[in-house]
């Protein structure tokens, strides 16, 4: 009987588990990003899209435009009173964009994810 009632806690415990997640900068996807042109879109098109850059810095004679968005994910336990930090996932979007007068130049976009 109490070996009954232990397994019926574990499993009712494991049924309550969940995923904090936070997240830091503006938000974007891989499709906006694509929507950019090299050549075609302009620094209002850039600003209009993704908004404000967190950095801007000058670069052989051009602006430099930098976003980057950070998601973590941290498993939860017992409908999130505990939280387990070794157990976390945070997935990086950064994208640069290079502007030649008032032209996006170039652009690089990466996505990374670390545990």
């Amino acid at each position: 009987m109490v070996r009954l009632l232990q397994i019926v806690l574990v499993l009712g415990l494991m049924g309550c588990t969940g995923v904090m997640k936070s997240s830091e900068g503006g938000r974007f996807t891989h499709d906006e990003i694509k929507s950019i042109k090299a050549g075609t879109s302009t620094v209002e098109d850039v600003v209009a899209l993704l908004g404000e850059p967190e950095q801007k810095k000058d670069s052989h004679g051009m602006v430099q435009y930098i976003y980057t968005y950070k998601v973590k994910k941290t498993p939860t336990y017992i409908g999130g009173l505990i939280t387990r930090k070794s157990g976390a996932k945070t997935t990086t979007r950064r994208v640069e964009i290079l502007i030649d007068n008032g032209t996006v130049y170039s652009y690089k976009f990466r996505e990374e994810a670390e545990q």
